[in-house]
């Protein structure tokens, strides 16, 4: 397992050319793999992108990934959305409704500060 190592991309952008090659401009999206998270999804297609809205992917990252990987492929405004749907050991739903709980807070504070 190469824990530590940064993460790179492997999918092309809109241009074809690598992400990690040069910044990428606001107008365009990073694509994750599947196989660029192997000690995460060693059982899915490789070379399917994630999906990053599916329930079951997003309670598996709550579960077993780093902080740095979930925000990087989950939106928090996804995670706030599916939040409620995510089958996740009471340990775990504890933890995260914290989380999930601070989020809406923020987000109501800076809807209510504009």
């Amino acid at each position: 397992m190469a824990e530590g190592l940064p993460i790179r991309p492997r999918a092309p952008n809109f241009r074809g050319t690598s992400h990690a090659s040069r910044p990428m401009p606001t107008n365009e999206q990073t694509v994750y793999l599947y196989g660029d998270f192997p000690e995460l999804f060693w059982d899915l297609k490789r070379d399917a992108p994630v999906d990053a809205e599916n329930p079951a992917i997003i309670a598996r990252l709550l579960m077993h990934a780093r902080p740095e990987t979930l925000w990087k492929l989950v939106p928090v405004s996804v995670l706030l959305e599916k939040f409620d749907q995510l089958d996740l050991p009471d340990h775990s739903r504890r933890f995260w409704s914290v989380v999930v709980q601070e989020l809406r807070d923020r987000r109501t504070r800076r809807v209510q500060a504009v």
